[in-house]
């Protein structure tokens, strides 16, 4: 399995573009383009390495323009492994272990802002194991954000939790 993010166009099977290393590259786990289909948003499930922003609209030059992470425990602890992003608008949402959902404005790609946060286990401070935010799902009418957790440093299952965006 490629460690690293590579788009086909599945209905040819030819391989029209990769980004075979890039800077802090962990296990590339999700992804998801901006509205624009300009910019590709890249979770690497890996402690303590950052989102990744690429650059794809021109597919035989994909290159990472900008990183972010979740800085909710800076400087102590900057560890929290990011999941699954969406784009809704011109908003990241991201379930972080440990850090829970995350929203970033990616207006400029080149200089992801954090727009909001709800930690969804503030007691796992220790950022060990999967426990917290697992997933997130931002496309509701309502503009209402849904996010899951994996269960709880204490062994306890968790429910999913709601926020209403505003946007």
């Amino acid at each position: 399995t490629p460690r690293y993010a590579t788009p086909w166009q599945v209905s040819l099977t030819v391989l029209i573009g990769q980004l075979p290393s890039y800077p802090q590259q962990g296990y590339q786990h999700s992804s998801w383009l901006t509205a624009d289909g300009r910019h590709l948003v890249m979770a690497d499930e890996t402690h303590g390495i950052p989102m990744h922003v690429a650059k794809v609209d021109t597919l035989s030059n994909i290159s990472v323009v900008s990183m972010f992470q979740s800085q909710l425990l800076a400087p102590a602890q900057t560890t929290s492994i990011p999941h699954n992003p969406f784009m809704a608008g011109n908003y990241c949402v991201i379930s972080y272990y440990h850090d829970g959902v995350q929203i970033y404005d990616l207006s400029d790609p080149l200089n992801p802002v954090q727009y909001a946060w709800y930690d969804t286990e503030p007691n796992n401070t220790t950022y060990s194991g999967y426990q917290g935010a697992w997933g997130t799902y931002p496309y509701f009418p309502s503009s209402t954000i849904i996010g899951t957790a994996a269960g709880k440093s204490d062994g306890t299952d968790e429910a999913a939790a709601a926020a209403k965006t505003g946007w």
